[in-house]
């Protein structure tokens, strides 16, 4: 994927800054229902249209509902509807891409890497610049990867592997 160095770099610098203070820092790559363009929040639309979904027949097609395009006015979109975007295609698609990518989609690339978890999360970046850099012992930088399990089209065949 692509990464803004410039600005990992700052917030390296503000961890940094934090652990003289006993401070420590959560990075959160907060997401619910994948990306606003499926409904939700996070992602960017660049990996929706990566894996070729057309972001202006989301909402046509029955792919998400969109408060953007909800009729008659996006000022009347029902509360507490965004969640059913979890179970409708486009969601549910990312995120068995995200789980599974290297399974169902192994010649999907990300910039120059697979279509996995790897891939898309940038955690892995924080905690190699952290390395790198050498960061204070006091320093404490925590990562969450994924706010809420989010289902996707594989769920029966995790709960049944368990």
């Amino acid at each position: 994927g692509l990464y803004d160095y410039k600005f990992i770099e700052y917030l390296r610098e503000v961890v940094v800054i934090a652990g003289k203070y006993n401070i420590d820092v959560y990075v959160d790559p907060h997401q619910d229902v994948w990306s606003r363009f499926s409904g939700g929040c996070g992602a960017p639309a660049w990996t929706l249209e990566l894996v070729g979904f057309d972001l202006q027949n989301l909402t046509t097609t029955g792919a998400a509902v969109l408060q953007q395009d909800y009729q008659p006015s996006p000022d009347d979109f029902p509360k507490m509807l965004w969640p059913t975007n979890l179970y409708k295609l486009a969601c549910a698609t990312m995120f068995t891409l995200f789980w599974s990518g290297n399974d169902f989609a192994p010649n999907l690339l990300v910039g120059e890497g697979k279509c996995s978890v790897e891939a898309l999360s940038c955690a892995r970046k924080w905690a190699k610049r952290k390395k790198e850099k050498k960061a204070d012992p006091r320093v404490s930088l925590k990562t969450v990867t994924v706010a809420t399990p989010i289902q996707d089209y594989l769920q029966d065949c995790y709960i049944s592997a368990m």
